[in-house]
């Protein structure tokens, strides 16, 4: 593996590497990785290809969601309204604790609360919720883009069974609506709050959404489709947001809610945060960082859970295996 350059940062990063560490897949597990592969060239090659993926692939959904609502807005099932102020946050440099209690030094969580947050892709809006539910108590989180996710999943599986394209499936009457219903918000046992995903004739399922949101829906098929998906489905899932977080409104829990502007709009709150970074090669950093480590963590022991040389090599075999197949 060439590397480009050495840096004393790179090896001290390399010996806090344990089983422990990247099983924890947080903004530190993320930073470590990045600190000890940012001067691979493997690791630059592929982060670079990443961000410019995840940057075009959001304006491509920003767009057509945008095109969702306006068609909603054409049709009388959603208000016109003028866009909400945002509070604005560079997380460049800043851990995910710190812009956590940015956020909560704004928001009155006592009573329980609805908070907003939307960002590009890789600003770190995933682990920016989970340390916020780490310091709230009652709070439960919320994500559109999950949504859009099981939807698309959902779509894509219909159209592979009824050998049609998505764009057919979302162009035929009444379709997505009727997906829709195979998506339920609910406190479940041994779950609590979550929205579980099950189509008996699609084969779906039962899923839930916090147990696969890393995983099944975020699989190519569903990344490729959401654009195409949501665009169609943003009056669906507006109104699926509604209803969800009335109920735990009523159930007296703060309310965590990601997603894109376009729909996180019309969600009630006087509580909005965008996360942003002014450099943004770091975003696809955070997400060949978070594919290794999901790699690597299925390839090492737990009898090498302490030798931080068998973690490296496994997060390095997995740069090597996505580098040659990219």
């Amino acid at each position: 593996m060439a590397v480009i350059s050495s840096r004393q940062n790179a090896v001290v990063a390399k010996q806090h590497l344990n089983l422990d560490l990247l099983e924890r897949e947080d903004d530190v597990t993320s930073n470590t990785v990045i600190e000890c592969f940012r001067l691979v060239r493997e690791f630059v090659e592929e982060s670079k290809k990443v961000t410019d993926e995840i940057m075009q692939r959001d304006l491509e959904d920003a767009q057509k969601l945008q095109k969702g609502i306006d068609l909603a807005i054409s049709k009388g099932v959603l208000p016109q309204i003028e866009p909400p102020e945002y509070n604005v946050i560079n997380v460049l440099e800043k851990s995910a604790d710190q812009v956590a209690d940015t956020i909560l030094g704004g928001c009155d969580v006592n009573k329980g609360c609805v908070i907003v947050l939307c960002g590009l892709s890789g600003t770190g809006k995933g682990t920016t919720v989970k340390k916020i539910r780490d310091k709230v108590k009652n709070s439960l989180t919320w994500s559109n883009g999950n949504i859009f996710r099981s939807l698309t999943l959902l779509t894509k599986a219909y159209a592979d069974k009824n050998d049609k394209t998505v764009q057919q499936v979302v162009e035929e009457e009444g379709v997505l609506g009727k997906l829709m219903e195979s998506l339920t918000f609910a406190e479940f046992e041994g779950k609590g709050w979550d929205t579980k995903i099950e189509n008996e004739e699609l084969g779906i399922g039962p899923l839930y959404v916090n147990e696969v949101k890393n995983t099944v829906l975020k699989a190519k098929d569903v990344a490729t489709n959401i654009p195409t998906v949501a665009q169609q489905s943003q009056a669906l899932v507006v109104k699926y947001v509604d209803s969800a977080v009335k109920q735990l409104g009523v159930a007296g829990f703060t309310v965590l809610v990601e997603g894109r502007e376009a729909t996180v709009n019309y969600v009630n709150t006087p509580y909005r945060f965008q996360l942003m970074l002014e450099d943004t090669s770091i975003i696809g950093q955070r997400r060949m960082a978070q594919r290794m480590v999901a790699a690597a963590t299925k390839n090492i022991s737990k009898d090498f859970a302490d030798d931080y040389k068998k973690c490296y090599g496994a997060l390095q075999e997995a740069l090597l295996k996505m580098s040659t197949q990219s």
